[in-house]
């Protein structure tokens, strides 16, 4: 049983401490939430981290301004400013390339990664976005 404490991690990815749980093994998969209230990686996805983390390496990654990672001012486009986030993320944890499920929002943003930086994105699923 994946432990949402022991699974929790922070990470200094550009200027932002970001929260994020980390579980599994094998090839990275980023794991993205919308934007609900009070909506963070571990709420959109603790009922299924088990099965993906059976076969991926999961990172859930609360994005900014969203669980416990730091809460900032976005300036200019959101998916742009999230798309910087998401390669300074990977370039914290040392991933050059991915794959990512994405809710609502957080699709949004793996897709402007996706068009920006296609070559740190291998595989995307997106739910709603």
């Amino acid at each position: 049983m994946v432990s949402e404490t022991d699974s929790s991690h922070i990470v200094k990815a550009g200027s932002l401490n970001i929260h994020y749980h980390e579980v599994g093994a094998g090839q990275p998969l980023i794991m993205l939430h919308g934007a609900g209230p009070g909506a963070s990686a571990w709420s959109n996805f603790n009922q299924n981290v088990e099965a993906f983390a059976a076969r991926f390496h999961c990172f859930l990654v609360d994005m900014p301004q969203y669980g416990k990672s730091d809460k900032v001012v976005i300036p200019g486009g959101r998916l742009t400013f999230l798309a910087a986030f998401l390669r300074d993320f990977m370039d914290a944890v040392d991933l050059r390339q991915a794959h990512f499920v994405g809710n609502s929002m957080g699709g949004q943003a793996a897709i402007k990664l996706a068009i920006d930086s296609p070559e740190r994105v291998d595989k995307l699923v997106v739910i709603g976005s």
